[in-house]
């Protein structure tokens, strides 16, 4: 009788062990539900954020611009970040971000006989809310100054500029005049 209560006991056993392995399943299955959930709401955000009109473009359409230079704006970027300024350059790069999210860098800095170059500003816009931008088209953007964009050059340099998010672009000579 003794050998059948030990065989019973070691059963007991696997059952309290079976039951532990069940709930350490649920326990992964709970943890990998809510990290699917983190994620999908993470990218529910981020394509939020990217495919709805811009907040810029409602709520400062109408604010006057500060007058302000590149060099002011490297300069004292804490100072104007948030405010509403006008940067007028040649396109040297376009690149499309997401949906009609893009961001072009211009040339600021204007010289006789030479044009415009250095003096990167970054801008970011919407294809929708603002006009397609070419590469060699001399814009002017009016747009909320976000403060310093530091990115990677294409030759592997780090480069750090002022970055707007552009509410109106106006093209004061097209690619194809101004080359």
């Amino acid at each position: 009788m003794e050998e059948n209560k030990d065989y019973i006991e070691i059963e007991d056993d696997n059952v309290t062990s079976n039951k532990n392995q069940k709930g350490k399943k649920i326990i992964r299955g709970i943890i990998g539900i809510f990290l699917i959930y983190v994620i999908v709401a993470s990218c529910y955000t981020i394509f939020r954020e990217l495919s709805s009109p811009s907040e810029n473009t409602q709520r400062y359409i109408n604010v006057e611009p500060v007058k302000v230079t590149w060099y002011e704006l490297m300069r004292s970027p804490e100072k104007y970040k948030g405010d509403v300024v006008i940067v007028t350059g040649q396109v040297f790069q376009v690149e499309k971000v997401w949906g009609d999210k893009y961001v072009a860098l211009i040339f600021t800095k204007k010289e006789p006989y030479v044009g415009y170059y250095d003096n990167i500003v970054w801008v970011n816009y919407n294809e929708k809310e603002t006009t397609r931008v070419l590469e060699n088209d001399i814009i002017q953007v009016k747009g909320v100054f976000k403060g310093l964009k530091e990115y990677t050059t294409v030759l592997g340099a780090t480069n750090t500029v002022p970055e707007i998010d552009a509410i109106e672009i106006e093209i004061i000579t097209p690619a194809e005049k101004s080359s």
